[in-house]
């Protein structure tokens, strides 16, 4: 992608500023500056058979540009692959002589970003003679692009969540019916038990403790499974996005808690079977083939 950016020197100390716009070799656009171009972190990678680097040459529309910049690692797909010139030479190679697509507007420190919005989106309006609702251009912060990523953020966790709640009833039911079939195996044992002074709540407990140890277990092989894809992603990641900004993070208590919770629901799952192992009449478990 290639993009027109302003060289004036007002302009240029304000790209120095913005975190994704900084250089990791060479400079930034100055006044003056005609067939100069400032390249992406992966434009060699993606687009050229070997990285560019600074006073290498590239051609944009049959003209060549002498590189004078390298952009940092950013981690996002647009800054790490698009090149920029100056925005007179561009708008000349693409024939927009009155193109303007984004502006970037830097607050003063104490300012509330949301009134600053509010007051361009009033002026741009006035500018183009447009009512309320009218707009034909989008204003947006930086809290506005956070809430944005955290509202799908949200929706993919809601989504797991979802998918958590269906695994856990199924998970519980599939214990439930493994004590029940324990419970079925073991009734002369259960009698024999009884028959020696075990009380009704010693069965109980064994029973709940046997299928929160089955929830444990199933819970060990989730967090395996849990990491290991995890990793995987990770890796996908890195190699594709350059960066090492999403790096999985597993704290002790985190996989303790998941753990502890996995036993929870496995006991739970128990209750019903148990209850029935603790009532058996120990006669009749003893007869029981």
């Amino acid at each position: 992608t290639v993009i027109g950016m302003m060289t004036d020197s007002e302009s240029v100390k304000l790209i120095e500023t913005v975190d994704f716009l900084q250089l990791s070799d060479g400079r930034q656009l100055q006044p003056g500056d005609r067939y100069k171009a400032i390249a992406g972190y992966k434009l060699g990678q993606d687009f050229y058979k070997k990285p560019v680097h600074v006073g290498d040459t590239i051609t944009i529309k049959g003209i060549e540009f002498d590189v004078i910049g390298v952009q940092k690692k950013s981690g996002t797909g647009l800054q790490d692959v698009m090149v920029r010139i100056p925005i007179d030479v561009a708008r000349e190679l693409y024939n927009e002589p009155d193109r303007l697509t984004t502006i970037m507007v830097k607050t003063q420190p104490g300012s509330v970003t949301s009134a600053v919005a509010e007051n361009i989106e009033k002026k741009m309006r006035g500018d183009r003679g447009l009512d309320k609702g009218e707009e034909d251009f989008t204003v947006q912060t930086s809290e506005q692009l956070v809430n944005s990523f955290n509202s799908i953020l949200n929706i993919v966790q809601a989504v797991l969540i979802g998918l958590a709640a269906i695994s856990l009833v199924v998970g519980g039911i599939g214990i439930t019916n493994t004590m029940y079939t324990a419970v079925l195996e073991r009734t002369q044992e259960i009698g024999i038990m009884k028959a020696i002074g075990a009380q009704n709540s010693d069965i109980l407990w064994i029973f709940m403790i046997e299928s929160g140890l089955l929830g444990l277990m199933g819970g060990l092989i989730g967090v395996g499974f849990g990491i290991g894809i995890s990793k995987i992603v990770e890796s996908v990641a890195a190699a594709a996005l350059g960066t090492a900004l999403l790096t999985a993070y597993f704290p002790w208590y985190l996989i303790a808690g998941a753990l502890l919770f996995s036993f929870f629901v496995g006991a739970i799952s128990g209750v019903m079977p148990a209850r029935h192992a603790s009532r058996l009449r120990p006669v009749e478990a003893l007869r029981y083939e």
